[in-house]
């Protein structure tokens, strides 16, 4: 009896490692957001678009025709109305662009045919996720890094936190990124190049295997 009761447990325990290990990979699996690709300079690169977002402020002035004049917040459907009867779609353009707009709409208007669009920004949002102190929404109102979106979640936890395979997810015309970046890299070197994010970025610091 006792024999046989040995070869059950000498058979079971490969069974609980082999379990184990299927258990850690599935897990492993659940951290992974699609393909994982290296980011090129250009997905690095410091975030200088200057596209109007919603929440932004925008003052326009006419040169020789103030009573034009206006300052607005863009509204949550991208809109400035400018009068009674005319609106313009403003998010996602640039101030040229929204100049060329502004003066083909009150072009005839104008004596001196000239306007002048300013924007002050309101920041636009990432989200961070994973092994953080608090994750969630953070607003960025300048060009930010994943290493200071990661900071500005409460920094990440480093009993948990793997950073050689932060993952940042970007929503892009056409599809979507799934980038992996070393972020143990850029803490190690200094000098190393910084990864910077975009708007609706989501950063997902997944958590390291603990045997």
């Amino acid at each position: 009896m006792a024999g046989a009761l040995h070869r059950w447990s000498s058979i079971r325990d490969p069974v609980r490692v082999c379990g184990l290990a299927f258990l850690l990979l599935l897990l492993a699996g659940c951290g992974t957001t699609g393909h994982l690709t290296a980011p090129t300079a250009e997905d690095a690169a410091p975030f200088a678009d200057g596209a109007i977002q919603v929440g932004d402020v925008v003052k326009v002035t006419f040169p020789g025709a103030a009573n034009l004049n206006f300052t607005q917040q863009v509204r949550v459907d991208g809109i400035l109305s400018l009068d009674q009867s005319r609106q313009i779609l403003v998010v996602d353009k640039t101030s040229q662009q929204v100049k060329e707009e502004l003066l083909t709409l009150f072009g005839p208007e104008l004596i001196i045919k000239e306007v002048n669009v300013m924007v002050e920004s309101a920041g636009f949002p990432i989200y961070v996720s994973g092994a953080v102190l608090r994750p969630g929404k953070v607003v960025a109102n300048r060009s930010m890094s994943v290493l200071e979106g990661i900071m500005e979640a409460g920094g990440y936890d480093s009993n948990r936190a793997n950073l050689k395979k932060v993952q940042v997810i970007r929503q892009e015309k056409g599809g979507q990124k799934n980038l992996v970046i070393d972020l143990d890299e850029v803490l190690r070197n200094p000098s190393s190049r910084a990864f910077h994010l975009r708007p609706k970025d989501s950063v997902i610091v997944p958590e390291r295997l603990l045997f």
